[in-house]
């Protein structure tokens, strides 16, 4: 099978070898395109964005690992009116008479046992983080593929308007011969005016491939979010990698494919969501300790002022004896959601599995099939040079030849689709099993 396949390559280069029929200049290679895009996309400048809130998240503060101290403090100024009435029938009045007092204090509160829930909380958010670099990895991989095929859709356009130039380039030979053939009177006006219409058509199809070439690259700009009228070459290799083989593909899924890690992945955040629900079954246990400052004055009474300032510390504790039945409903819930998580990491792994094996299937058969047009594109060749020799020497009519003529572009375009078809293929099943990156 592997001589087969090299051989294939070797093929492919020798029948598709050719100079670029646009200028070199500006050539735009693969691996830049695929650099330029990653760092102009907006998808993942997004998404690294949300990386990093992610990462900023994960702390051990934000998972209530250390305590919160705060600071107090407030002054009140007021005047009271006071009557008092003494047992000893002493009456006492002060009228609009000034106080003031100003208080601060500072406060730590430490929960030291929340059920375990800081740890659980620190656990999530790590993956959390995980699952936004999945993400990622996912965003990455398509606009990868979509780079490279569209980097070789380009090629096979430019090939496409190279057979359509070389079937353009025979119809004025075939219009030249008639025309002279007419002037001599070796052959009607009919024929010529026949050639002439042929070659019209080509023409018109040879300028309609250039708009789809231009288009091409408007989309690859796109990709790689810049102006779309920049123009470019592009390298004019074209390779087939070896064939595929479909157990190492369905191994790497499993391990490498970004949908079923990221499935996998919510599984776990799931069953730390379920061992959340548990954490309200314990006590809470937290710490306090703290220095507290009181100064007051008066104009009136029998205290001008008051100054009060002491530490204060201990050790709470609270447990929730009865909430309405809510913890068990928050349980129960979690158990479900985690079982819904494993239900859907189940499908996508059945779901990637049977696109894996569709897509092989597919992508072996088109590459025998690619294998015969490659045979077949040499008699083909053949056969129209042989056509018009005959054809020049009034062996055949114009009807003839012009159908030898069309069943060679005809072959020629369907061996480029296919090649396209096969190169899709590839790419897709290469995406499927995570190794799109780095291609």
């Amino acid at each position: 099978m592997k001589i087969r396949i090299f051989t294939l390559i070797f093929c492919i280069s020798i029948i598709f070898q050719a100079k670029s029929i646009f200028s070199q200049s500006d050539t735009l290679k693969l691996q830049t395109a695929i650099e330029i895009a990653l760092e102009n996309n907006y998808s993942i400048k997004l998404i690294n964005n949300d990386l990093q809130i992610a990462n900023i998240n994960n702390s051990l503060g934000n998972a209530g690992f250390f305590p919160k101290i705060s600071l107090d403090g407030s002054f009140s100024n007021y005047y009271n009116n006071i009557n008092q009435q003494m047992y000893s029938g002493e009456e006492i009045n002060y009228n609009f008479e000034n106080a003031n007092s100003l208080s601060g204090g500072i406060i730590m509160n430490w929960t030291v046992f929340n059920g375990f829930k800081m740890f659980i909380e620190k656990d999530k958010l790590e993956k959390t983080a995980e699952l936004t670099e999945i993400e990622i990895a996912y965003q990455t991989e398509n606009l990868i593929s979509e780079v490279i095929f569209t980097y070789y859709a380009i090629i096979l356009e430019k090939r496409k308007y190279k057979v359509l130039s070389e079937a353009n380039d025979l119809s004025k030979q075939r219009t030249e011969l008639t025309k002279v053939k007419f002037e001599i009177g070796s052959d009607s006006e009919l024929s010529y005016l026949q050639a002439l219409v042929d070659l019209n058509k080509d023409s018109t199809e040879l300028l309609k491939q250039k708009v789809q070439i231009t288009n091409r690259k408007a989309l690859l700009n796109n990709l790689l979010n810049r102006d779309l009228t920049i123009d470019f070459e592009i390298e004019d290799s074209i390779i087939i990698g070896e064939i595929l083989l479909y157990d190492d593909l369905l191994q790497n899924i499993k391990v490498q494919n970004s949908e079923i890690l990221y499935s996998n992945k919510n599984v776990e955040i799931e069953l730390i969501n379920k061992r959340l629900s548990y954490t309200t079954k314990y006590p809470n246990i937290y710490i306090f300790g703290g220095y507290n400052l009181n100064v007051s004055n008066y104009d009136y009474g029998t205290i001008s002022s008051n100054f009060t300032h002491a530490p204060v510390m201990g050790i709470g504790i609270s447990y929730t004896i009865f909430d309405g039945m809510n913890r068990k409903r928050t349980e129960s819930i979690a158990e479900i959601q985690a079982n819904s998580a494993k239900i859907e990491y189940q499908q996508t792994v059945k779901t990637i599995e049977n696109e894996l094996f569709q897509t092989y299937n597919l992508y072996e058969n088109y590459f025998s099939v690619l294998q015969f047009e490659m045979n077949n594109i040499e008699t083909v060749k053949k056969n129209t040079e042989i056509a018009y020799e005959q054809y020049k020497l009034g062996r055949i009519s114009d009807i003839e030849f012009r159908q030898t003529q069309i069943k060679q572009i005809e072959a020629e375009n369907n061996l480029l689709l296919m090649f396209l078809e096969v190169k899709q293929l590839e790419i897709e099943l290469l995406r499927l099993s995570g190794s799109i990156v780095g291609y």
